[in-house]
């Protein structure tokens, strides 16, 4: 590789998870968050950054938030081929960011630096499954599976160049296993958002009730059903609450059977221009209940708005209470104990607004903008040891 101050500049590929869903006609489906990050990724790297995926096709997945654009309009160029290796030949990068799984291997194939993302431990990868109360066969093939997926995925971070780990799950399995670990924290709460609900003077509990929401996807892992159960037992002590749910996906029909009349749910919102706003201006507590120890944005992005978190003791959430008192964690699928919180901060508003403080000072130091400026600067260094 040239020296820095030469012509040529360094060129960063980042290949995104999944797969890339693709038309023959040059169109291309993607996340708005995936065009937002692709862009700070651009802002911040001295050089090109390119994104690369595997072709999905014209069924592929994205998750929310999903739009079908054409590839020659993204603020970045895309390279996608059914064989990652082939897509990253085409893109020709000096450094990879690439995700920490096992069908991402073939990064270290192409003889430059790959730094690896890691988000979910194989651990915690197993829980879900294990929460559907497998028969014995099936539980046994369900952690046999995650004791190999654990081996490889301890294997990809002594290989990579560098780990990137997202939140405290993942650094706590994986960062001694690499020879250069970043603990970052993914959020999409920028500097500005930060600051302007720093400048809130929010009204708590404005009818007397506590407004309690649950927002993210409707799946196991995030745990919505238990904030059904905890709007049930909160009625059932007779404690002065509101419980909205927000999202979509699988279980939804499940919760909207569980729920009764006075749960309210509401369909994903914009971040930007919806989410954040809703949840400063519309929400007391977030309740988070979470079974496996997953990097949510939302403890964070509900932090960084003054709205305190309320979950289970997982991973990700116990080390966000415990070193910076971004809200409570309670042992995991306790009911009862998510409940005595509540209880607790309707008679005790100093204590929800304390927290609600403490959230958004601690985002202040590590919202959107700060934690990419520390991604590049960690790029950058281990490029520069190449």
């Amino acid at each position: 590789m040239q020296a820095w101050g030469m012509a040529q500049t360094p060129r960063l590929a980042v290949v995104i998870p999944g797969g890339q869903p693709n038309t023959s006609d040059g169109r291309v489906k993607i996340a708005r968050k995936t065009v937002t990050g692709m862009v700070a990724y651009q802002e911040r790297w001295p050089g090109e950054v390119v994104m690369v995926g595997r072709d999905a096709g014209e069924d592929g997945n994205v998750g929310l938030g999903g739009e079908w654009v054409r590839a020659e309009d993204l603020p970045f160029r895309l390279h996608v081929a059914g064989d990652l290796g082939e897509a990253l030949a085409s893109a020709r990068p000096d450094i990879v960011l690439a995700p920490h799984h096992p069908d991402f291997r073939a990064v270290f194939d192409a003889s430059v630096p790959a730094a690896l993302t890691s988000e979910i431990p194989a651990r915690d990868a197993a829980i879900p499954p294990l929460e559907e109360r497998p028969a014995p066969v099936a539980r046994a093939r369900i952690v046999a599976g995650a004791v190999r997926y654990e081996g490889q995925l301890r294997r990809m971070a002594k290989r990579a160049a560098g780990l990137q780990c997202n939140g405290w799950s993942a650094w706590e399995a994986y960062s001694r296993f690499s020879p250069d670990p970043l603990l970052f924290y993914d959020t999409r709460l920028t500097r500005a958002q930060v600051d302007e609900a720093s400048l809130d003077d929010r009204e708590l509990l404005p009818d007397g009730r506590l407004r309690i929401a649950f927002s993210g996807r409707f799946v196991t892992g995030k745990g919505p059903i238990y904030a059904v159960r905890l709007h049930d037992e909160l009625r059932a002590r007779g404690v002065a609450h509101t419980m909205t749910l927000v999202g979509g996906g699988p279980l939804e029909s499940v919760l909207r059977v569980a729920a009764d009349g006075d749960v309210q749910f509401l369909a994903p919102m914009d971040f930007d221009t919806e989410w954040v706003r809703w949840a400063r201006e519309s929400v007391d507590v977030m309740v988070l209940p979470h079974i496996q120890g997953d990097p949510s944005g939302t403890y964070l992005e509900s932090g960084g708005l003054g709205v305190p978190v309320l979950g289970f003791d997982n991973t990700a959430l116990r080390n966000l209470v415990s070193r910076f008192d971004l809200g409570w964690a309670v042992p995991l699928r306790n009911v009862q104990a998510l409940a005595d919180i509540v209880q607790r901060l309707v008679a005790d508003r100093g204590l929800l607004a304390d927290r609600g403080e403490r959230g958004r000072r601690f985002m202040q130091e590590h919202h959107f903008d700060a934690e990419f400026d520390r991604r590049i600067e960690h790029l950058v260094r281990i490029l520069a040891s190449r």
